[in-house]
């Protein structure tokens, strides 16, 4: 989850995310897909509408995906939105 601008319960102060993510990664052949999802009410037919990079992603959660890939090949992976195959 992600807790930009997020609110909290107010029964019991737990935090709300704003977004979810998800990201989807094919090693066989090296593409990934990655959304960065509003927590709201969506309708499934504009979900290509929420690709993102998967930098994008890391930006927004201060997470580091993929670091274990070679630098070159994750920097690719990471600013690319659309990927062949998805």
């Amino acid at each position: 989850p992600v807790f930009a601008n997020s609110k909290s319960s107010a029964l019991n102060r737990v935090p709300i995310p704003s977004h979810f993510y998800k990201i989807i990664y094919s090693p066989s052949d090296g593409t990934s897909v990655s959304f960065l999802i509003p927590h709201d009410n969506l309708k499934t037919s504009s979900l290509n509408f929420y690709k993102v990079s998967i930098d994008d992603i890391e930006q927004a959660t201060g997470l580091d995906f993929f670091s274990l890939l070679e630098e070159e090949d994750e920097l690719l992976m990471e600013l690319s939105i659309e990927q062949p195959g998805w």
